[in-house]
């Protein structure tokens, strides 16, 4: 994975940089993007039930023998209707279940934001910048295989600017020119001058670099645009936001942003 050690990226400034040495030597060369507890209540769909007696009637006659008519008395008895409650029993329905953890292949899906400093790149090439170049960098793992890359134009602007005037100030002690001689020579101030190296610079990197990448396993591996085939990839997580990459030789930590 290159996405700071981009070759568009070290292409263009060394472009930038054969220009501007060029012009320091000869003289006038210029330059021209839940579980819900589903609580099953039982819902109290039973009615009471209800227990009832009957009344029982009870008579009692007693005849008098002195009197013809017969006298009877009763009395009604009634037992009271007793009634019984049932209250509803919750059935204990909690569960507790443990997630499947994520494969790196399913954690890596989404968009990620890091920064690297390009001067040991540079250095590499032989060119010498003073202090850190900070490059910030979005990428997005999408599903399908494609794996999109977004230099932040704002620091990467930032960066070359500082790696030209480093290199051009470089330029003009080793060759014996003020900055008077040299603006002489181009036609245009220094400051003119370096605006059109970085935009020049930046026209040779793309706003969105498309790479290819897959999952054998665990293994992730990746073919940039420049490759002929894919190449396994170091990489690690620290828990699901933390993604870290090996980069041309660093190790980039990229936080998740969606």
């Amino acid at each position: 994975m290159k996405n700071f050690a981009n070759v568009k990226m070290v292409c263009a400034i060394a472009l930038c940089l054969s220009l501007l040495i060029t012009l320091c030597s000869c003289g006038d060369t210029s330059p021209s993007s839940s579980e819900s507890d589903s609580t099953a209540q039982t819902t109290s769909s039973e009615k009471q039930n209800e227990a009832s007696s009957e009344a029982t009637v009870t008579s009692d006659a007693s005849v008098d023998k002195k009197a013809e008519t017969p006298s009877k008395s009763s009395k009604p008895s009634s037992v009271a209707n007793n009634n019984i409650s049932s209250k509803p029993i919750k059935p204990d329905t909690t569960t507790s279940t443990t997630p499947t953890p994520k494969t790196p292949a399913q954690l890596i899906l989404g968009k990620w934001r890091g920064s690297a400093d390009i001067a040991p790149l540079l250095a590499e090439q032989g060119y010498a910048v003073e202090g850190e170049q900070i490059v910030s960098c979005d990428m997005e793992f999408a599903s399908g295989g494609v794996l999109y890359a977004i230099i932040d134009r704002t620091s990467l602007k930032n960066a070359y600017t500082n790696i030209f005037t480093d290199i051009l100030n470089a330029e003009l002690e080793k060759n014996n020119l003020t900055k008077e001689e040299f603006e002489a020579n181009a036609g245009k101030t220094v400051d003119e001058y370096l605006n059109e190296l970085v935009q020049l610079g930046m026209q040779y990197v793309p706003k969105t670099i498309i790479s290819a990448y897959k999952f054998v396993g665990n293994d992730l591996y990746v073919r940039d645009q420049e490759d002929e085939d894919f190449e396994k990839e170091e990489y690690s997580f620290s828990g699901e936001n933390k993604l870290t990459v090996l980069d041309n030789g660093a190790y980039i930590t990229y936080t998740r942003i969606s």
